[in-house]
Order: structure tokens, then sequence, then C-alpha cells
């Protein structure tokens, strides 16, 4: 018995020494599986921590947090490697695990949906990783009492989501919160996560092709890793490749090599020749070799990059096909074009097996690849002289426009969508082009119709979709119920961006966090509506866009229409008559400049000075070539009265303002050739627009509405987007307001009763809309352009506001500042508040291009009514009034900056007003002047 107990406690020895043993090895496991991520070994990290958690889960159970230890080292080091498909299951488990150990609401549970998210990230699931981000700020903010550290990561994260969105604003803006929570917190050792951020801020502007700034963002963040970080950490190794990156791009090709030989050396002796890093620093060096005109060595390069990624990470499809554009580019510049679309086709077939590529990758290295094979065709057809390489370029590049389109699609956001159209713009211009070559060669009427189809829809691609989606939505049988969905998820989108973004002004972080929260979930359903309406209504095939022929239907026989295209590489002008339609080319070069000159010669006159001769000379010299250039190589074509669509910078001049010759006398402002004499001129953003269909509708409750607020001096707008902006004071809009009250048979509300709130309630009802007061182009934040109904915050109208309006207006004037400029996105125009009335559903819009002077401004104006009301269209009305505030000013105020800002865009039909006993009109017009006057008499004599 004895014995038996001896054996039995023996084996109970040894079995314990074993299990301490496995112990020890799994806990020696993790330790180095810890220590290899420290030295940034990842794929040997994974192996060890694959091991530990095997044993670990041998000698425990699945459910134990030495499992989940191990499993999240393994899921980190997945994502590392850019492979989140791999590191997705592995955080799934490990969220699982901890949250029956530790509930809900642990700090853990808050790291594991971070890292959720960081997979759902790399995976393209926008929406999923932004939940998932917003759930570990909730836990965070419920379980940090003093320290708010935490929240840095994902702030971080949701910075990243937002980059991946295009969305910049919000992206830098998440950073710099993240940047304040670490200078506030002083966090010792890990400060330097202050120097990480500020390399996250240089990879945003790099995007945006901001290089100057991105490159000062890195220095920034390279001081800081000189100081906390070996120069063979991972992420001072990634600071110089973009450092050598954007000194590439600034042409600083001596810079760029430094960085790319530092980092050779670094990673050759720390991690190997065939480690991925290795292969992406080859790959910089390509660049820096392609850029700076060596398209041999970059091949090397290249190629070297390519074999280490091919032979051991087969799996990151974004760095392959990247590798293959590259390749394919330098073959192009040394003309074997052949090698040059075999490297493209060799990228696009990677498209059809990728994994861990999200949907913004799926259709932006695609874009850029079958642009570039576009070109290369193009310019194969330089040598060849063969017609059919055109057309086949032509062919590619219509796949890239697909892809942007698709591209597009994918976003509901306005911000993302312009990115993607701005920064893609080169293939609107490129496909112009294109059909241009093929036209000069083959004069066929299909490829000048394609031309116009591509001029029309580039210039305002967004705008032109929500018009058609509005009518798409009519057309396809959505219900009732979804429309009023629709229309309710936008104003609370609309209201909840808004009530961020004075948040963000105002600093208040508290409060600006419980509404992205609530702006989150809005935009979730919005997104969830728009997966359940009907397929036909994104279908791009649908173009709508009017044809030439139904474009010469509308216009009358002393009708021109000039639609421009300013792009790149192409000036182009496409004039349509009644029955004639002609494609000029035109002379782009100075255009920016020209433009320019223009506006500051406008802008910075001023009577008093003495030395407007020289204010006068440029302005007019600007005047003279852009007259030269737009206008005279067309002139045989125009008939008396145009429609133009501008394009680009031509938003921001004023045609009437063209000059056709010198004037003889430069201070004669009076006698100056101005376009104006000669034409009859008014503006329209597309086609579309221009042929729109509006109902007529007969039961406006009010013929007109005139709205002169009142603005205190001294009084600031402590929340405004602008803190710094304040109201001065307008002497003449109230006079102005009245005046077109009396002469409409209007309404004019001034004071306090010209609120915000009293033009929501009343503006759906009014045929006519008369604004008196000041505005805002913002061209800093896209959508937050306002009107003033006041100097208090709750008082500015905001263009995000506008948009969700219903408004059948058939006339609203803005006879305010900068109404009809904003930020001006290529391919898309301006956002400026004539777009959003234009959206909102106004028929036709008066807006202004500049700072007007609000006594001018009520002359002009007032003129204008008057020949409303007289039965002039509403083109006609205008382009009078001008001519005669022209021929009664004083000559120093005949100058363009008095009269030539005001715009009108949308349809010219009459406005009728009803009969009435005109004796009496002029009677009572004539009391209103005399009480006026003895007003103002008696109160001065007091």
């Amino acid at each position: 018995m004895r014995k038996l107990y001896l054996i039995v406690s023996l084996l109970l020895v040894v079995h314990t020494l074993i299990g301490q043993s496995d112990t020890l090895r799994a806990h020696r496991l993790l330790e180095e599986a810890e220590a290899l991520m420290q030295q940034s070994k990842i794929q040997d990290a994974i192996l060890k921590s694959q091991e530990a958690a095997m044993h670990y889960a041998e000698l425990y159970d699945s459910v134990s947090m030495e499992v989940a230890k191990a499993k999240k080292i393994t899921g980190i080091g997945y994502a590392m490697l850019r492979a989140p498909n791999m590191a997705l299951p592995y955080f799934q488990e490990v969220l699982e695990i901890h949250k029956k150990i530790l509930g809900e609401r642990h700090l853990e549970v808050g790291n594991d949906y971070n890292n959720l998210g960081i997979a759902y990230r790399g995976l393209g699931e926008r929406d999923i990783a932004l939940v998932n981000f917003e759930k570990a700020v909730v836990i965070y903010k419920g379980t940090i009492k003093d320290s708010e550290q935490k929240l840095i990561a994902p702030y971080s994260n949701m910075a990243n989501i937002y980059k991946m969105d295009y969305d910049f604003h919000k992206s830098i803006l998440f950073r710099k919160e993240a940047l304040r929570i670490v200078e506030k917190e002083k966090m010792g050792a890990d400060y330097f996560k202050h120097f990480e951020i500020q390399k996250d801020i240089g990879g945003d502007y790099f995007i945006q092709l901001e290089f100057n700034k991105a490159l000062d963002w890195y220095q920034k963040a390279l001081v800081g890793f000189e100081e906390y970080l070996a120069p063979e950490h991972v992420n001072f190794i990634d600071l110089r490749s973009d450092l050598a990156n954007c000194h590439c791009e600034l042409g600083n090709f001596m810079q760029g090599a430094f960085f790319v030989s530092k980092n050779e050396e670094i990673i050759r002796k720390n991690y190997g020749m065939e480690d991925v890093r290795f292969a992406r620093n080859y790959i910089i060096a390509g660049s820096c070799f392609l850029k700076s005109g060596q398209p041999k060595l970059a091949i090397d390069k290249y190629r070297k990059g390519l074999k280490i990624l091919k032979t051991n990470y087969a799996e990151l499809t974004l760095d392959l096909m990247n590798v293959y554009l590259m390749l394919g580019i330098a073959y192009a510049k040394l003309n074997d074009y052949e090698n040059a679309l075999l490297n493209y086709k060799s990228g696009l077939d990677l498209t059809g097996s990728s994994q861990g590529v999200g949907n913004t990758e799926t259709y932006y290295m695609p874009c850029k690849l079958f642009l570039e094979m576009g070109r290369s065709c193009s310019m194969k057809h330089e040598t060849s002289k063969n017609e059919n390489d055109l057309e086949v370029a032509r062919q590619y590049i219509d796949k890239s426009m697909a892809m942007i389109k698709k591209m597009t699609t994918n976003y509901t956001h306005e911000s993302s969508k312009t990115f993607i159209i701005d920064h893609f713009f080169q293939v609107f211009d490129y496909a112009i082009e294109l059909n241009l070559a093929l036209y000069e060669i083959d004069p066929k009427p299909a490829y000048l119709e394609k031309i116009y189809e591509l001029i029309e829809e580039t210039n305002h691609v967004l705008l032109f979709d929500a018009l058609r989606e509005d009518e798409m939505l009519a057309n396809y049988g959505v219900s009732e119920e979804q429309l009023v969905q629709k229309q309710l998820l936008e104003d609370s989108i609309a209201y909840w961006e808004l009530e961020s973004y004075k948040a963000e002004e105002s600093d208040n972080h508290k409060t600006n966090d419980e509404i992205k929260g609530k702006l989150f979930d809005y935009n979730k359903k919005y997104t969830d509506l728009y997966k359940v309406l009907p397929e036909a209504i994104f279908d791009k095939k649908q173009s709508g866009i009017p044809t030439i022929t139904e474009v010469q239907d509308h216009l009358a026989p002393d009708e021109t229409l000039v639609e421009y295209f300013n792009g790149d590489s192409l000036l182009l002008a496409f004039v349509i008559n009644k029955d004639h339609y002609e494609l000029i080319s035109l002379d782009g070069r100075d255009i920016a400049q020209l433009v320019n000159d223009f506006r500051i010669g406008i802008a910075s006159y001023n009577p008093f000075d003495t030395q407007q001769g020289k204010v006068a000379s440029r302005y007019h010299s600007a005047a003279i070539s852009l007259h030269e250039k737009l206008i005279t190589p067309i002139k045989h074509l125009l008939k008396q009265k145009l429609i133009i669509i501008p394009s680009g910078e031509l938003n921001f001049i004023a045609f009437d303002a063209l000059l056709e010759a010198a004037p003889t006398n430069h201070l004669d402002f009076k006698s100056y050739p101005y376009l104006i004499y000669k034409h009859e001129i008014r503006y329209t953003y597309t086609t579309k627009i221009l042929l729109r269909k509006f109902v007529d509708q007969q039961n406006f409750e009010n013929k007109l509405l005139a709205y002169a607020p009142t603005f205190n001096k001294a009084k600031m707008v402590a929340s405004f987007p602008e803190r710094s902006l304040s109201f001065a004071p307008l002497q003449f809009n109230k006079q102005e307001a009245e005046n077109i009250a009396i002469l409409t048979g209007g309404i004019c509300y001034s004071g306090r009763e010209a609120s915000k709130e009293n033009f929501i309630r009343n503006a759906p009802v009014t045929e006519i809309l008369h604004l008196a007061t000041h505005a805002k182009a913002n061209q800093d934040a896209l959508g937050f352009a306002s009107i003033a109904f006041g100097n208090q915050s709750k008082e500015q109208l905001f263009a995000k506001e506008i948009y969700t309006l219903n408004l059948p207006a058939k006339l609203l004037v803005l006879s305010a500042c900068e109404t009809a400029i904003g930020t001006e996105i290529r391919g898309e125009g301006l956002f400026s508040l004539g777009r959003a009335f234009t959206v909102a559903g106004v028929q036709s819009i008066i807006a202004s291009l500049w700072k007007i002077d609000d006594q001018q401004s009520a002359e002009v104006m007032t003129n204008m009514y008057e020949n409303l009301v007289a039965g002039q269209a509403k083109s006609a009305a205008l382009h009078q009034a001008k001519l005669n505030y022209i021929k009664q000013a004083k000559n120093a105020l005949a100058h363009p900056s008095y009269w030539a800002a005001f715009t009108l865009h949308g349809n010219n039909d009459k406005i009728y007003f009803p009969k009435r006993n005109f004796i009496a009109w002029g009677v009572g017009l004539l009391l209103v002047s005399i009480i006026t006057f003895l007003v103002f008499f008696f109160k001065r004599k007091k």
C-alpha cells in the first residue's frame, strides 16, 4: 500500500512538473512573440503566438485570458501585415473571451472593439468599423476617470476611416483632437504618439497632393521620432519612406534619395532583404528615379520590389497592383507601350482574386490602371498613326470613368464624392481630349455629340446626379413613405452636421462627441435606406443628359448657348444655336492668372483712391485678354442673347464686364466697351437645369417676400464658422426691400421680423423671394456658406440646410455679397449659395460674384423689379437695369465693381404681375417718399 502511495505521489509530482514545464513553455513562447513584435519581426511573432495559444488551450481552456492574449498578438500581427481578413477572426474570438470573463464594459473589451474596427477598416467595411470604434469610445469614456489617453486610438482610427472616405476635413479634425489629448495628458514615455499623429496628418495632406503641408508635418514628426524611437522601429522606417515620397513629389530628389538609402541600410541590417519593407523601399527608390527622368533605373528597382512581394507577400494585393502600375508608367516613358500594357493588365488581373481589398481600393486602383492603359494606347497612336489605337484608348478611358462613377455611388457624403471627382478629373479631361483627336481625324457627329455629353456631365457631376436622382425617385415606384423617410433623414443629417461644425469651431469637445454619435446614427440609417431603393435609380447608363437637338429646340432664334470646358490641357467652347452647333478650341494659357487679375482689379477699386488709374489698368488689361480668349474666337457664332455655362476659374468672372477693346480713356468708365453693350447674358449650371420643366404652381400664398435684417455694428458672432466675422450695419437694405415690396405688391420683413424662422416657414409658399442682407462664401468648409438673417449664430442659414428645403419659387434674389461664389471643385464647379438654392428647387436665382455696395445694389435691384413688373423677362430686366445704372451713375460709380456682380442663373420665364392702378400706386410711392423725407428732416432739426 505504501509503495502504491509512493508511486501515485511520484506520478503526481511528475505530472505537476510536466504541467509546470508546459506552462513555462507557453509563457516563454508568448514572451518571445511579444519580443518579436517589438522588433517588428511580424511573421515570426505570429508563429510563436499561435503555438502559445495552442499550448494554453490544452493546459487550461479555450476560454481563458492566456488564450485571449496569445490570439490578440496573432490578430495584431496579421493587421500589421495588412491582412485584415486573417486578423478579423482572431479579434472576434478575443472579444468573446473577454466579454465572458470580464463583462461587457471592461477596458479590455474596449480595446477589442478598437482592434475589430481596424480589421473591418482594412476590409473596406467602413460603416462596421466606425460602429466598433464608437463602441470603444463609449467604453473608454465610461471606465476612464481622470485620463483621456485611451481615446487617442479610436479617434486616430476614426480619422483613418474618414481618410478612406476622402473626408479629410473630418480626418484631420479627429487627428488634431487626438493630438490635443496627448498634449493635455503629458503622456511621459508615450509622448511619441504626439509625433505619430503628426505623421498621420502629413499623410492626409499628401493624399490631397498638398505636398508642402505634408512635408511640414512629416518634419515635425521626424524631430520626435529621432528622440523617442530607435532607427529600426517600423514607424520610423515608414516615416522615412513618407519623407522620401514627399521630397520626390516636390522635386527634391537628393533628399528623397537620402531617406531611401538610410532605410535600405537599416532594413537590410535588421529585417533582411526579403522583408516587405525592403520591397517597399525598392518601390520608393523606383519612383524617385522615375520622377527624376531615369525610367530604366526605376524599372530595375520596381522589378526587385515586385520579386520580393510575389515570393513572400502574394496576399498584399494593393502593393502588387501599385508596382505593376508604376512599372507600366516607367515602360511608357521609354515608349515601350507593349510592356507597359502587359504590366497594367497584370495589375488588373489581381482584382478578381484580391483579398482584404475594400470598396475604395476595388475601384481606385483599376481606375488608375485603365487611365494609364488609355494613355499608353494614345501615345502609341502618335507613332503608329493607327486610328484603332485611339479607339482602344477611348474604351479604356471609358472603363476608368465607369470606376469613378462606381466610387461616387459607393459614397453618400458629398465631401467624399467631390474629392474623387477632383482627384480623377484628369480622366474626364483625357476622355474629352481623345474624342477630340478622333473627331479631328474623322469629323463624325457621334464624336462631337460625345464631347458635348462629356463636357455637360463633367462640369457639374454631382449636381447633375442629384437632379437626375430626384427624377428617378419619382419614376421608379419609390413609396411615399420612403420619400418622406429620405427627406427626414436628410434634414436630420444636415442639422447635426451643422451642430457638429459649430461645436468644432467653438472647441466644445464634449458636446461634439455627443453630436457625432447622433450624426453617425442618422448617416447609418440613410445608408441603409439607400440599400433598399430600386437599383434603376443608380443606373448611370441612363444619363438623362439633354441631346444637342433638345437644347436647340429649347433655344430662341436670337439665343446662343456657350458651354465652356476648362481642363488641365484643354480650353473648349461648345457653341449651340437654333440651327447650328460647333466646337471651338481656345487658348487656355494664363487663364487662371487673368481671372485673378480681373477679380482683384474689380475688388480693389476705390473711387477715392488717387492711384485708381493703376487699379483700372489691371482690370481692363485682364478684361481685354479674357475677351480675346473666350469671346473673340466664337464671336461670329453668337446671337444677341447668351446663355453661358462656365467651367473652372471661369465661374469667378462676370462676362458682362469683359472688354472688346482697350478703352480710349482709362478713367471714363461709362465709355468702356463692355460686353453687356453687345449681349444680354445669363448663366446656367447644366443644360439639364436649362431644360428643367417646372409644375406651374398657381396657389402661391405670397407674391413676393423681401427680407431686410438689421445688423449691429460691434456685435461679434461667437460660434459662427468664422468667429472673427462681424456684420456691419446695412444702411440701404431696408429701403431696397420696402421699395421692391411696394413695386410688386409684396410684403417686406425688416429687423427682427426678417428672421431665419420666418424665411423657412414662408419661403415654400412664395413666388418671389428677395434677401437684402449679408452672406459669406466659406471656401474652407464645403456646405457651410451662409446667408445671414441677423448677427446671432442661430440666424445663419447654411448651404447644407438650404439643400434640404423645398422651394418652388420662380425667382430668388440674393442681394448680398459673394452669393454666387464658393468652393471650386474641378469637375463640379462652385459649391455656392446659388447652387444650394438651385438644388432646393428655385427656378431662377440672381446672385453676386463679389462684395457689393448696398446703396448701388439697391438702385440696380429696384430698377430690375420695375422692369419685371413692366413685363420684361428676368434676363432682360436685369440686363436693362445694369445698362440704366451705367447711364445714370456718376462716372466714378460706373465701374463694374458696382453693377457687374449680379448674375442670373436658371430659366428666363416672365413673371406675371396682377394689373394694378398705376396712378394710385405712383401716388402711394410718392407719399411714402414724402413721409420718409419729413421724418428724416424733423429728426435732423431736433
